[in-house]
């Protein structure tokens, strides 16, 4: 089974992560970034925790209001719609 794109409902706007050819095309507040499947993990777990912030929100330290495992399981759905 491929999932070719999925929505997560966020608390600031909903999150589209959309396949493409080099990994995944995340959008959220008209801006779309790139993942790519051969990212560095440190890049990858980055994205994911920007992704965080749109849908968990911000707390007042000015990071997302989630944590490491809820940020992971943000970025085992946007491997899983890359193929990675």
């Amino acid at each position: 089974m491929q999932i070719k794109i999925m929505t997560i409902e966020g608390l600031i706007d909903d999150v589209t992560i959309r396949r493409s050819e080099r990994g995944a095309v995340i959008c959220a507040n008209d801006v779309e970034i790139e993942f790519e499947r051969r990212a560095e993990p440190e890049e990858c777990f980055g994205v994911a925790r920007n992704v965080a912030e749109i849908v968990y929100g911000i707390e007042r330290k000015g990071g997302p209001n989630a944590s490491n495992s809820m940020i992971n399981d943000l970025l085992r759905a946007i491997e899983q719609v890359a193929g990675c």
